[in-house]
């Protein structure tokens, strides 16, 4: 039986937000790591960051900040503090190349980048 209504917009319809470890260098006032929140986002929304990017480098890093939660990438205080004009360049300055890396690639799995490369890699076997 089919049911059109499985397809209809929910407030459910993303997955969950997901806390990821990034770095140990982020810590609280006890000394415990601070673990990033991460969200999914739309096509619709990808599409709008992937337009508004001049390079692949600058879509990553507007992806990332489009579906970094925690801490609030898009506070001006934050990217001020590390002499950045905007979210994405105080992004690349907060982070070494591996944490950053490790950051994009948590986002491409919750947002099924990873799962479509699996199973283009599978299809190739075949």
């Amino acid at each position: 039986m089919k049911s059109m209504e499985a397809f209809f917009k929910s407030e459910d319809c993303l997955p969950k937000n997901k806390k990821i470890f990034v770095s140990d260098r982020f810590v609280d006032q006890n000394e415990q790591v601070l673990l990033w929140e991460i969200a999914a986002i739309t096509e619709e929304k990808n599409a709008m960051v992937r337009q508004e990017s001049a390079s692949q480098m600058e879509y990553y890093a507007k992806l990332c900040v489009e579906c970094v939660v925690f801490p609030d990438l898009k506070d001006k205080k934050l990217w001020q503090s590390y002499d950045a004009s905007k979210p994405e360049d105080a992004l690349r300055k907060m982070l070494y190349m591996g944490e950053y890396m490790t950051l994009i690639q948590e986002i491409r799995s919750l947002n099924g980048f990873e799962k479509r490369a699996f199973a283009l890699k599978e299809k190739a076997k075949n």
